[in-house]
């Protein structure tokens, strides 16, 4: 980054720090169609085509659904005594095209927000659509470049809604290792309504009707047994359904709170939130503080 850039993230920073939530969120918003919004120079879009391959939809309510993760986060932090400042750093793992980390600009200053992605066409995307923050290409297990105890947040959106319990535990020692002393991670899961999706997805293609998604398919598909699952799920059982074959780590995955709490003891960590899904968000929230 050169000097003008570095010009240019503070100015960026000191225009939108004034702002309140509500009014950033108008500025995020608006952003979808006009890159300049009331004289400060807002990140980019990729193409719709290319947010909806990654998450389902684009634009406002792409924006609006990250934003919602983003006062969750925010209201945890809040209560734990650890609140949102410039100073702070934040790291997004699997950052995608970079929606969620753009959120938190507001409240950090943007050149202290770090997100990580191991898709290289993801890499790209978010880099050539906002250079206030920094995007780094990763692998998919640990190690991250980083060194010891750097951040203050670790925040994952939609990523371990679908990763398997191996990748989990690999990526909650690295972020032990990452975050400071009470330092919190906020992870997202597929929650115990995901069942009920699955089953009215089942009942639209016993009727005979399209299903409109080749995911939704996969998902009528590979969710065999949904009673047996939501018996495992309340007995706080780690879930992971594979949707692209045997030996991958890819899937549905569901985190309940008995396994959450079990998770963080093991890691050494505190679970300061487990939110249900459906409760505010459509994922479940879980999020931990480093002891």
């Amino acid at each position: 980054m050169d000097s003008n850039t570095k010009v240019s993230v503070e100015l960026f920073h000191q225009k939108v720090n004034q702002l309140t939530d509500d009014q950033w969120k108008l500025f995020l918003t608006r952003s979808v169609s006009e890159h300049v919004v009331e004289d400060v120079v807002m990140p980019t879009f990729p193409p719709e085509s290319f947010q909806s391959s990654i998450h389902g939809h684009s634009g406002v309510t792409s924006i609006n659904e990250a934003f919602n993760f983003f006062l969750e986060v925010k209201n945890v932090a809040n209560r734990v005594g650890s609140p949102f400042s410039p100073s702070r750093y934040l790291l997004d793992f699997g950052c995608g095209w970079g929606r969620i980390g753009r959120m938190f600009m507001k409240d950090i200053q943007p050149s202290r927000i770090y997100a990580v992605e191991p898709e290289s066409a993801n890499t790209i995307e978010a880099r050539k659509n906002n250079y206030y923050t920094n995007i780094i290409q990763s692998e998919y297990e640990p190690p991250l470049v980083f060194g010891n105890g750097i951040f203050d947040y670790v925040v994952a959106w939609s990523v371990f809604s679908h990763l398997d319990e191996y990748l989990l535990r690999k990526w909650l020692e690295e972020f032990r290792r990452v975050l400071k002393p009470g330092g919190l991670v906020a992870i997202t899961s597929q929650g115990r309504s995901f069942f009920d999706y699955v089953a009215q997805l089942k009942e639209i293609k016993e009727r005979g009707e399209p299903l409109g998604h080749a995911w939704h398919e996969t998902l009528v598909r590979h969710f065999v047994d949904l009673p047996s699952m939501k018996k495992q799920y309340d007995d706080g059982n780690f879930i992971h359904v594979q949707s692209h074959g045997s030996g991958n780590h890819y899937g549905e995955a569901f985190i309940p709170l008995g396994f959450a709490q079990r998770i963080a003891q093991e890691m050494k960590m505190e679970l300061v939130e487990f939110m249900e899904s459906g409760t505010k968000l459509p994922q479940s929230l879980i999020v931990l503080r480093a002891l």
